[in-house]
This record gives C-alpha cells, sequence and structure tokens, in this order.
C-alpha cells in the first residue's frame, strides 16, 4: 500500500505553505487504489458502500477496451476498505458509455446511468443499467429521442421508483428530471425551460420532506445555474437562481445536514471566482459560507458530505499548493480548513464527493495521478483518510 503523498512539494516556499496548512491528521491519508486504465480511468462519482462492506463505483473511461489509442467505455468495480481492487463489468459501448456513478437499492441491486451508448454502434444517448453485486449487469432503458445524456446518475426515494436527470431534452430542450419503475418504465416528471433552469448535471437527492431537490448547471433569472424542489408527482418549484456573486455553474448533488439546511458547492463565483460553499434553508434562502481564492483551493466541482462528527468534507479540483486540488473539513456554520494539497503525481483532481464507510473513515475519487512518471499524469487514485 502506497503512502499517500498528498503534499509533495518541491519549491522551499511551498513547503513551508503545507507546513502551515496541513494539519498534523495527513499522515492518516492513503492511496487505496491506482486505476491503470484497462480495469479504469478517470473515476468521476462518488463510491456507495454495499451490503457486505465493500465500496462499488464506476470509472468514465477505461476498461477492457481500453488498449492503444482506445480511451475505453468505463466500468463498474468493487474495492474492499483495505483497497483490494475487483473489475466488475467494463461497458463496451453497446451497454453505455461513461457511467454516471451507482446507487444501491433496496433489492441489494446497484443501479447507475451512462451518458452515452447504448445502441448498436455504442454512439446512443445513454442508458439506465441495474448490476449486481457480482456484476451481472442489464440494461433497463435506452435513451433516444429528445430524451438524453443522463450524466447525474440515479436515486431510489422512498416510494420505491427511481429518479434522475437528463443534461439535455426533455419538450424543451435543457433537459428534464424522469422517473423510472423498478421494471424500466420511464415517465418525464418536468421539462426544463431555460428560466426554470437548464442542463441538470448532479444527482438529486431525497429532503427529509419527501420532495426531491437538485441543481442545474445553467437557466434560471441569471444564467447561472439554480435550485430546484420536485414532489414525487411532478410538482415543480425553482428555490434560487444564482447571481455568480453567489456562485455559478452548481454540478454537484446537495447534501442536507442534520439541521435540515441544505449545503452545496458552484464550482465558479464568489468573491475571488474560484467557486463557493453555500447553506440552503428548505424555504430557498441561500447563504454563502466561503469563497475559495485558489491558495484553499479552486473549482469545487463534486458535492459535501457531513459526517458523523457534524462536520462537513468536500473536495475542490484545483487550487491548493501545486494547483491539483484539496480536501477540506467545514464547521455547519462555515468555518473552512484545508486538510490536504494534492500534488498530480501521487493523485490529483478529485471530482466527487467523499462518503464515509461504516468504519468512520472518509473514502474519495481523483480523476488522475497515480503515475510514477511526475511529467505524465495517472488514470486516477481511490484514497481514504479518518476525519480530523
Amino acid at each position: 500500500m502506497k503512502a499517500y503523498g498528498f503534499c509533495r512539494i518541491s519549491r522551499s516556499i511551498a513547503l513551508l505553505y503545507a507546513a502551515i496548512a496541513v494539519p498534523s491528521t495527513a499522515q492518516n491519508g492513503k492511496v487505496l487504489v491506482n486505476f491503470n486504465g484497462t480495469d479504469g480511468a478517470a473515476p468521476s462519482a462518488p463510491l456507495v458502500q454495499g451490503a457486505d462492506g465493500s465500496l462499488y463505483g464506476t470509472t468514465s473511461i477505461g476498461g477492457a477496451s481500453a488498449v492503444g489509442s482506445l480511451d475505453g467505455f468505463g466500468t463498474v468495480f468493487k474495492v474492499t476498505l483495505s483497497g483490494a481492487l475487483t473489475a466488475l463489468h467494463s461497458f463496451n459501448g453497446i451497454d453505455g458509455h461513461y457511467p454516471s456513478g451507482l446507487f444501491l437499492a433496496t433489492d441489494g441491486n446497484f443501479y447507475g446511468t451512462s451518458s452515452a451508448g447504448g445502441n448498436s454502434t455504442g454512439t446512443g444517448l445513454g442508458t439506465i443499467f441495474k448490476i449486481a453485486p457480482t456484476g451481472a449487469l442489464t440494461t433497463l432503458y435506452t435513451f433516444r429521442g429528445l430524451d438524453r445524456n443522463p450524466t447525474g446518475g440515479l436515486i431510489q426515494a422512498g416510494d420505491g421508483d427511481f429518479y434522475g436527470t437528463t443534461l439535455v431534452g426533455g419538450a424543451y430542450g435543457p433537459g428534464m428530471v424522469f422517473k423510472m419503475t423498478p421494471d424500466g418504465a420511464v415517465t418525464t416528471l418536468h421539462s426544463f425551460h431555460t428560466t426554470d433552469g437548464a442542463n441538470p448535471n448532479a444527482p438529486l437527492i431525497e429532503g427529509v420532506d419527501g420532495n426531491l431537490y437538485g441543481t442545474t448547471e445553467k437557466g434560471g433569472a441569471g444564467g447561472w445555474g439554480t435550485i430546484f424542489k420536485i414532489s414525487i408527482e411532478g410538482e415543480f418549484t425553482s428555490l434560487h437562481s444564482f447571481s455568480y456573486d453567489d456562485g455559478g455553474r452548481p454540478e454537484a448533488a446537495l447534501v442536507q445536514a442534520a439541521s435540515r439546511n441544505f449545503y452545496g458547492m458552484a464550482p465558479i463565483g464568489g468573491a475571488s471566482g474560484h467557486g463557493v460553499v453555500f447553506e440552503m434553508t428548505p424555504e430557498g434562502t441561500v447563504t454563502t459560507l466561503h469563497s475559495f481564492h485558489e491558495t484553499d483551493g479552486a473549482r469545487p466541482f463534486g458535492g459535501l458530505t457531513q459526517a458523523s462528527n457534524g462536520e462537513i468534507y468536500g473536495t475542490t479540483n484545483f487550487g491548493g499548493v501545486d494547483d491539483c486540488g484539496t480536501t477540506f473539513a467545514m464547521t455547519p456554520d462555515g468555518e473552512l480548513t484545508t486538510l490536504y494539497s494534492f500534488d498530480c503525481t501521487t493523485a490529483g483532481h478529485p471530482g466527487a464527493a467523499l462518503i464515509e464507510a461504516g468504519n468512520g473513515v472518509l473514502y474519495g475519487s481523483t480523476l488522475d495521478g497515480g503515475n510514477t512518471d511526475p511529467f505524465a499524469y495517472g488514470d486516477g487514485t481511490l484514497f481514504s483518510f479518518v476525519p480530523r
């Protein structure tokens, strides 16, 4: 197992910065997996813990077809908490391309979407699939026509049905919210029409009130994206339009904290233009808690996680000492501490939310890194660290 070298810095001034900015918990971090392309590459969606205690996830590209100049169509994998990786399925284009994460359903199977593929040539508009923990995959639905490119993945709501979004399509073009029954029947719940949002690019979440909450990357009053609420019957409410000053282009799911307020991130905007962490009341009042200023992170594409200690944890895709991304902890009232700065060689550019496993450890992924060549990015990593 490789020691987690997030803070490998060659410049003396950066070493001084790292000594000040990175607390002593850094030694608790580890790289668990270095992807090599054929077993997957560029993991960009949150992990999920299965009933067996292992973690399951997807890689955007890579897999068995990743040979020579071919990037591959993506994979589904299983990894034990100690880092033993098993490739469960390699997509071939016909059964999907660019998988967008997994959700563990009440039947014990995992469900997910691929944002492309699904036809006889592998150039389709996306799929919905079911995969057993053993790796047996079933395509449940293939998108076609106006309904296409489900980049946000799925959730299963309390009624037992599945809900998701498409990046584009719907009646007006900029995406939709859909519902799917367990046997694969898909119904459109809401078609976005720019003024109420456009291009939803993140998973939905189910609030404690039974409604679904989500974000759109664009659209709204200023064109910088929105936050919305929708009931499982399809009653839609636009809660907030971003203005750039309070963030822009949100691409990650919200998280509802113990306080019942929602937390999220936007990858651009805020006081320095490098993205924000925000808090929203259930009624839709948004407060900026933190504006990133590059040295403490930039471009937070992933979502947030509230750990069992009450603190909120997240990552930024860029920024930090080497501009390769960071992990951070934040109190619910917005006091943010940078925990690690990635170095791009050992691990770099995290793009997905962290998860807390049953053992109390946080797990995440990076889009690249894991390559010992300092002049070449690797195929991505899985890492863990103990909350502070």
